[in-house]
Protein backbone atom coordinates (compact mmCIF):
# COMPACT_ATOMS: atom_id res chain seq x y z
CA UNK A 1 0.00 0.00 0.00
CA UNK A 2 1.21 3.23 -0.73
CA UNK A 3 1.29 6.15 2.07
CA UNK A 4 -1.33 8.03 0.11
CA UNK A 5 -3.77 4.57 0.57
CA UNK A 6 -4.21 5.34 -2.66
CA UNK A 7 -2.35 2.12 -5.05
CA UNK A 8 -1.82 -1.69 -3.47
CA UNK A 9 0.93 -3.43 -4.84
CA UNK A 10 1.02 -7.17 -5.15
CA UNK A 11 3.92 -9.72 -5.54
CA UNK A 12 3.21 -13.11 -6.38
CA UNK A 13 4.71 -16.66 -6.39
CA UNK A 14 4.11 -16.53 -10.47
CA UNK A 15 7.27 -13.76 -10.54
CA UNK A 16 4.89 -10.96 -11.35
CA UNK A 17 4.14 -7.43 -9.48
CA UNK A 18 0.52 -5.61 -9.91
CA UNK A 19 -0.25 -2.26 -8.67
CA UNK A 20 -4.09 -1.77 -8.51
CA UNK A 21 -5.71 1.67 -7.99
CA UNK A 22 -7.75 1.75 -4.97
CA UNK A 23 -9.86 4.76 -5.96
CA UNK A 24 -11.17 3.43 -9.36
CA UNK A 25 -10.84 -0.13 -8.26
CA UNK A 26 -9.15 -0.78 -11.36
CA UNK A 27 -5.25 -3.18 -12.12
CA UNK A 28 -3.26 -0.23 -13.68
CA UNK A 29 -0.14 -1.99 -14.35
CA UNK A 30 1.32 -5.34 -14.50
CA UNK A 31 5.21 -6.42 -13.82
CA UNK A 32 5.18 -10.06 -15.58
CA UNK A 33 8.39 -12.17 -14.98
CA UNK A 34 9.98 -9.98 -12.45
CA UNK A 35 12.15 -12.67 -10.95
CA UNK A 36 13.87 -15.57 -11.91
CA UNK A 37 11.90 -17.16 -8.15
CA UNK A 38 8.93 -16.60 -6.17
CA UNK A 39 8.39 -13.05 -5.02
CA UNK A 40 8.68 -13.21 -1.45
CA UNK A 41 8.13 -9.35 -0.37
CA UNK A 42 7.18 -6.14 -2.59
CA UNK A 43 6.79 -2.48 -1.02
CA UNK A 44 6.19 1.02 -1.99
CA UNK A 45 8.97 3.62 -0.36
CA UNK A 46 6.56 5.89 1.95
CA UNK A 47 7.45 8.84 -1.34
CA UNK A 48 5.74 6.56 -3.65
CA UNK A 49 8.15 6.89 -5.99
CA UNK A 50 9.85 2.75 -5.70
CA UNK A 51 8.62 -0.27 -5.87
CA UNK A 52 10.98 -2.45 -4.58
CA UNK A 53 10.55 -6.29 -4.60
CA UNK A 54 12.79 -9.42 -2.81
CA UNK A 55 12.81 -12.86 -4.08
CA UNK A 56 13.35 -16.45 -3.81
CA UNK A 57 16.53 -15.86 -6.74
CA UNK A 58 18.12 -14.22 -4.03
CA UNK A 59 17.79 -10.64 -5.77
CA UNK A 60 16.11 -7.10 -5.01
CA UNK A 61 14.83 -5.06 -7.79
CA UNK A 62 13.90 -1.31 -7.84
CA UNK A 63 10.80 0.14 -10.34
CA UNK A 64 10.05 3.30 -11.09
CA UNK A 65 6.52 3.85 -9.90
CA UNK A 66 5.34 6.44 -12.46
CA UNK A 67 7.50 4.97 -15.44
CA UNK A 68 7.22 1.36 -14.15
CA UNK A 69 10.81 1.14 -15.54
CA UNK A 70 12.97 -1.80 -13.73
CA UNK A 71 16.14 0.70 -12.94
CA UNK A 72 18.25 -0.90 -10.39
CA UNK A 73 19.05 -4.71 -9.63
CA UNK A 74 20.63 -6.27 -6.60
CA UNK A 75 21.58 -9.50 -8.35
CA UNK A 76 22.44 -12.61 -6.09
CA UNK A 77 22.85 -10.39 -3.25
CA UNK A 78 22.11 -13.73 -1.03
CA UNK A 79 22.92 -17.27 -1.83
CA UNK A 80 19.20 -18.63 -1.29
CA UNK A 81 15.94 -17.02 -1.09
CA UNK A 82 15.16 -13.94 0.33
CA UNK A 83 12.28 -14.27 3.14
CA UNK A 84 11.65 -10.94 4.21
CA UNK A 85 12.25 -7.64 3.09
CA UNK A 86 11.50 -3.41 4.77
CA UNK A 87 12.27 -0.01 3.95
CA UNK A 88 13.95 2.30 6.24
CA UNK A 89 11.25 5.31 7.21
CA UNK A 90 13.76 7.61 5.37
CA UNK A 91 13.69 5.54 1.77
CA UNK A 92 17.42 5.22 2.02
CA UNK A 93 17.72 1.34 2.73
CA UNK A 94 16.42 -1.80 1.93
CA UNK A 95 17.13 -4.50 4.43
CA UNK A 96 16.55 -8.31 3.21
CA UNK A 97 16.84 -11.19 5.30
CA UNK A 98 17.53 -14.64 4.12
CA UNK A 99 17.70 -18.14 4.45
CA UNK A 100 21.31 -18.09 3.95
CA UNK A 101 21.20 -16.70 7.99
CA UNK A 102 22.44 -13.30 7.40
CA UNK A 103 20.74 -9.77 6.87
CA UNK A 104 21.84 -7.39 4.24
CA UNK A 105 21.67 -3.16 4.16
CA UNK A 106 21.13 -1.93 0.80
CA UNK A 107 22.27 1.87 0.12
CA UNK A 108 19.41 2.96 -2.45
CA UNK A 109 21.17 5.75 -3.63
CA UNK A 110 24.10 4.66 -4.11
CA UNK A 111 23.01 1.19 -4.92
CA UNK A 112 25.54 -0.78 -3.01
CA UNK A 113 25.75 -2.98 -0.18
CA UNK A 114 26.71 -1.18 3.31
CA UNK A 115 26.96 -3.67 5.73
CA UNK A 116 26.04 -7.71 6.30
CA UNK A 117 24.96 -9.09 9.65
CA UNK A 118 26.33 -12.61 9.90
CA UNK A 119 27.78 -13.62 12.71
CA UNK A 120 24.85 -12.24 14.77
CA UNK A 121 22.21 -14.60 13.18
CA UNK A 122 22.07 -18.31 14.34
CA UNK A 123 18.96 -19.06 12.17
CA UNK A 124 17.48 -18.44 8.59
CA UNK A 125 15.86 -15.30 8.82
CA UNK A 126 12.15 -15.73 8.77
CA UNK A 127 11.03 -11.72 9.36
CA UNK A 128 12.13 -8.53 10.14
CA UNK A 129 10.78 -5.22 11.12
CA UNK A 130 11.68 -2.15 12.41
CA UNK A 131 11.05 0.37 15.49
CA UNK A 132 8.99 3.62 14.16
CA UNK A 133 11.86 5.72 14.10
CA UNK A 134 14.46 3.06 11.90
CA UNK A 135 16.98 2.36 14.41
CA UNK A 136 16.22 -0.49 15.61
CA UNK A 137 15.76 -3.50 13.50
CA UNK A 138 14.08 -7.05 14.93
CA UNK A 139 14.84 -10.45 13.03
CA UNK A 140 12.84 -13.66 13.80
CA UNK A 141 14.51 -16.96 12.88
CA UNK A 142 13.71 -20.03 12.10
CA UNK A 143 15.15 -21.58 15.80
CA UNK A 144 12.25 -19.48 17.30
CA UNK A 145 15.14 -16.93 18.54
CA UNK A 146 14.20 -13.39 18.50
CA UNK A 147 17.42 -10.44 17.49
CA UNK A 148 17.55 -6.85 18.10
CA UNK A 149 19.94 -4.79 15.76
CA UNK A 150 20.84 -1.29 16.18
CA UNK A 151 21.43 0.16 12.76
CA UNK A 152 23.56 3.01 13.55
CA UNK A 153 25.96 1.02 15.16
CA UNK A 154 25.82 -2.23 13.46
CA UNK A 155 25.54 -4.38 16.87
CA UNK A 156 23.58 -6.70 17.78
CA UNK A 157 21.95 -5.89 21.18
CA UNK A 158 19.62 -7.82 22.45
CA UNK A 159 18.68 -11.84 21.66
CA UNK A 160 16.10 -13.70 23.15
CA UNK A 161 16.39 -17.47 22.68
CA UNK A 162 13.53 -19.59 21.78
CA UNK A 163 10.70 -16.71 22.14
CA UNK A 164 9.33 -19.16 19.77
CA UNK A 165 8.99 -23.16 19.66
CA UNK A 166 8.79 -23.03 15.69
CA UNK A 167 10.01 -20.72 12.60
CA UNK A 168 8.86 -17.02 13.06
CA UNK A 169 5.93 -16.20 10.18
CA UNK A 170 5.34 -12.93 11.19
CA UNK A 171 6.24 -10.07 13.41
CA UNK A 172 4.91 -6.03 14.02
CA UNK A 173 6.53 -3.21 16.15
CA UNK A 174 3.79 -0.83 17.78
CA UNK A 175 3.81 2.45 17.37
CA UNK A 176 4.97 3.58 20.35
CA UNK A 177 7.74 1.22 20.03
CA UNK A 178 7.15 -0.48 23.14
CA UNK A 179 6.07 -4.25 22.04
CA UNK A 180 7.10 -6.94 19.60
CA UNK A 181 4.09 -8.95 18.49
CA UNK A 182 4.73 -12.07 16.91
CA UNK A 183 3.54 -15.22 14.83
CA UNK A 184 4.43 -18.72 14.59
CA UNK A 185 4.64 -22.09 13.34
CA UNK A 186 4.38 -22.99 16.94
CA UNK A 187 0.18 -21.75 16.30
CA UNK A 188 0.92 -18.85 18.94
CA UNK A 189 1.03 -15.44 19.14
CA UNK A 190 3.75 -13.63 21.53
CA UNK A 191 3.55 -9.90 22.59
CA UNK A 192 6.91 -9.12 24.24
CA UNK A 193 8.31 -5.88 26.16
CA UNK A 194 11.32 -4.06 23.98
CA UNK A 195 12.83 -2.79 27.40
CA UNK A 196 12.54 -5.92 28.61
CA UNK A 197 12.78 -8.62 26.45
CA UNK A 198 13.08 -11.33 28.64
CA UNK A 199 9.83 -12.75 29.43
CA UNK A 200 6.46 -12.76 27.07
CA UNK A 201 3.97 -10.23 28.23
CA UNK A 202 0.91 -11.72 26.56
CA UNK A 203 0.90 -15.56 25.25
CA UNK A 204 -2.20 -16.52 22.55
CA UNK A 205 -2.42 -20.00 21.73
CA UNK A 206 -4.43 -21.70 18.69
CA UNK A 207 -4.70 -25.27 19.15
CA UNK A 208 -5.91 -25.57 15.67
CA UNK A 209 -3.83 -23.48 12.92
CA UNK A 210 -1.15 -21.20 12.88
CA UNK A 211 -1.28 -17.44 12.33
CA UNK A 212 0.48 -16.21 9.20
CA UNK A 213 0.83 -12.75 9.55
CA UNK A 214 0.41 -9.51 11.76
CA UNK A 215 -0.16 -6.27 11.09
CA UNK A 216 -0.94 -3.09 13.39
Amino acid sequence: MTSDDRYLVSGSWDCSIKVFDLKTNEQIHHFQDVHKGNIRSVKATSDSKLIISASDDGSVKIFDFNSKQNVFEFEAIHQRPILSMVITPDNKFIITGSQDKSIKLLDIANRNEVHRFKDEITGEVDTLALSPNGQALFAGTSNGSLVMLDLKTKEKTKDIKHIHQGRFYGMAVSKNAEFIISCSKDKSIQVTEIQETQKTFSHFKDPDQSTLTISI
